[in-house]
């Protein structure tokens, strides 16, 4: 059975609109997921409201969530699926700062800042703490915890030999790049923060977010990287998840990178940094499908 990997949104902080977003999408970060039959969606920012069909006519769907920042959790309210009587949505999320996540959805959904909380929404909506490890059906649950403020989850989905890490909104650093490595070892898929060019990263270090050149480093590190000696191999098996809010950035960003690491890798084949460069934007766009096959 397919696995597939569809990004429905993979702006960061806030969502936007307008030309210049036209070609990367400007939704907000929710991933979905399906895997041994099972219908899975990490986080529900706006993109949450362009959920396929077929998962739409799901009776029941599970969301993992990173942490409960507005970015997010904006898109459950107005989605079409929460929208549906008899619709069943199981959120997991850690407690975080005393509050479990039912609360923490709260302080966004209810009287003043929202008319209305989740309970008065047609879809049964049930909220649960975020375990360490867990199962959906089939679907294997992990998580470790990141470096962002108030905390989030990173989460690595498994079954049958696939795997998907999912590594938003955090930090990664020179200290934690081995331990964040290890949690990604082998997986198939890597969706992975990339919010800040290097430049805003100087002003930004203490927000929680990464950089694309903190991204490519954990990527192709080859003693504490995947576990593997063949850094060619490595780049190609990990598919990179960016947020940015300015594509001039992102570009120049990369290009930049690419220059950087013709000296970093010493002079070894720079086709997958190129092949790594493509699918940074594609993994931006909008309704972006990957499959993960056996």
């Amino acid at each position: 059975m397919d696995n597939t990997v569809i990004i429905l949104g993979a702006r960061g902080s806030v969502p936007v609109s307008g030309e210049a977003f036209r070609r990367f999408g400007g939704a907000t970060t929710c991933v979905l997921v399906k895997m041994a039959g099972q219908y899975i969606i990490l986080d529900c920012g706006t993109g949450m409201l362009k959920l396929p069909t077929e998962a739409a006519k799901q009776n029941t769907l599970t969301v993992i969530m990173s942490h409960a920042h507005a970015d997010h959790i904006l898109g459950l309210a107005m989605s079409p699926y929460a929208m549906t009587a008899g619709a069943a949505l199981h959120i997991y999320g850690k407690s975080r700062m005393g509050l479990h996540i039912r609360e923490q959805f709260g302080r966004v959904f209810s009287p003043p800042a929202w008319p209305i909380g989740t309970d008065g929404l047609p879809a049964d909506i049930s909220f649960h703490e975020l375990k360490d490890c867990f199962y959906t059906g089939s679907v294997k649950t992990e998580t470790k915890e990141g470096v962002h403020p108030g905390g989030v989850s990173l989460i690595r989905l498994s079954c049958e030999g696939k795997s998907v890490v999912f590594m938003t909104d955090t930090t990664v650093t020179e200290e934690n790049m081995p331990e964040y490595a290890e949690f990604a070892k082998n997986c198939d898929l890597l969706l992975c923060d990339g919010q800040y060019s290097d430049e805003q990263w100087r002003t930004r270090r203490d927000f929680g977010h990464s950089t694309i050149v903190h991204v490519i480093e954990l990527v192709i590190t080859p003693t504490d990287g995947f576990g593997q000696t063949d850094v060619n191999v490595e780049v190609q098996r990990v598919l990179v998840h960016v947020f940015q809010t300015d594509v001039e950035d992102l570009e120049a960003g990369l290009r930049g990178r690419l220059r950087l690491f013709r000296l970093f890798l010493n002079g070894r084949d720079l086709r997958t940094l190129l092949q790594t460069h493509s699918r940074i934007q594609s993994v931006l766009c909008s309704q972006c499908v990957f499959n993960v096959h056996a």
